[in-house]
């Protein structure tokens, strides 16, 4: 067994550094000859069936006793870091990382904007690992990049509506309607609600559940099981279209918020991580896809054409932005009723928890959804 004892090869141990330079100093300083061997789980070998039973008398049986590490006493780490007066046993560079990434999801959640997300049940891990796709994590491409920006539009509703553009360019915008249907002023809602756009966002819903049934059963290995189109729109509230204040709807799930319904509905065919997160991935792509090819880039090319029409172009937007000024009498509106029980401190709670139990970060925050919920229907 081969182990580095300096300092920053072990503080280069994804995590557990503690533990395993203390196994060192034990081999180190009892000149054991030590070999790692591989078994596979649940293959039948006694000792490993023996362990993996005395670990779970621990996790069952408080009696057991634990072993407590001192790390005082180490010969070459003197310093140990801490976060609160908790010891990080994983590398300080992915826990900076870690930090800054729950405090921007902590201020994402907190949002005005998001206070029915705070209601009800968001599969958070699935919904940002949709968000990000399949492109890998060291590569950025100039594709990936407006991909995603388009997918943060549409999560956050600042999709360039009408009622958007009159923000920053109330001069030109300002009696204008619905490009499509003319009849209504159009923000982000009224895109899904828009006479125009009803039959098409109903055939995307038929589409829409084709093509994950036939992803689900095309991964189920039983010859004698598949399940029906029945099943499938048995998904409590999935299809609806309707905007809700109070539930996850298939508005949402456009958005590019995955409701932890979907998610348990596939973890009850048996399904295990990586197939949920292909299947759920795979139906939000074709359902993005649809969205944007026959009912937003449409209307956008309508939006053009009457653009160029009036003869606005680029170059007087931007003179007309930069003559808005600062003190603009547009007033911003937020009619959402919400108190103090939809907010969650900014106390890192979901570190603490990753930090203890080993928890996933974005799994923590099932647990804070379904008490907002209780909060806000039963007090």
């Amino acid at each position: 067994m081969n182990f580095d004892p300096h300092l920053r090869s072990i503080f280069k141990i994804r995590s557990n550094y503690i533990v395993w330079n203390q196994i060192n100093e034990i081999i180190s300083n009892l000149k054991l000859n030590v070999q790692l061997i591989y078994v596979k789980a649940h293959s039948g070998d006694p000792w490993n069936e023996f362990i993996d039973i005395k670990c779970s008398e621990v996790h069952v049986n408080n009696e057991n006793s634990i072993i407590t590490l001192l790390t005082n006493n180490m010969d070459n780490i003197h310093y140990t870091s801490k976060w609160n007066n908790i010891k990080i046993k994983q590398a300080s560079r992915k826990f900076i990382s870690q930090t800054s990434k729950v405090r921007g999801f902590e201020e994402f959640f907190n949002l005005a904007r998001n206070v029915k997300y705070r209601r009800t049940n968001v599969n958070w891990k699935l919904t940002f690992e949709n968000l990000s796709g399949d492109e890998l994590s060291n590569i950025t491409t100039f594709k990936s990049s407006r991909h995603k920006a388009q997918k943060i539009k549409f999560l956050m509703e600042e999709l360039p509506t009408i009622e958007q553009m009159k923000k920053s360019l109330p001069d030109i915008y300002n009696n204008w309607l619905c490009p499509v249907c003319s009849d209504v002023a159009e923000d982000f809602n009224h895109i899904w609600s828009c006479v125009c756009h009803v039959n098409l966002l109903q055939k995307i819903v038929r589409d829409s559940q084709q093509f994950i049934l036939m992803a689900i059963n095309s991964n189920i290995k039983s010859d004698f099981y598949h399940i029906s189109l029945t099943d499938i729109k048995s998904i409590e509230n999935f299809w609806d279209r309707s905007i809700d204040n109070n539930c996850l709807t298939f508005i949402d799930f456009i958005k590019g918020f995955i409701p932890i319904t979907l998610s348990n509905y596939l973890k009850s065919l048996a399904f295990n991580d990586k197939v949920i997160h292909t299947i759920i991935g795979d139906l939000h792509n074709f359902t993005y896809n649809e969205v944007m090819n026959n009912i937003w880039k449409p209307r956008c090319e309508l939006q053009v054409a009457l653009e160029k029409g009036l003869s606005i172009t680029k170059k007087k937007k931007l003179n007309s932005r930069s003559n808005v000024s600062t003190n603009s009498s547009f007033i911003f509106t937020n009619n959402t009723k919400f108190s103090s029980v939809d907010y969650i401190e900014k106390n890192l709670n979901s570190l603490r928890y990753n930090i203890y139990f080993s928890g996933d970060i974005l799994g923590f925050m099932l647990h804070v959804n379904y008490m907002s919920f209780i909060n806000f229907y039963y007090y």
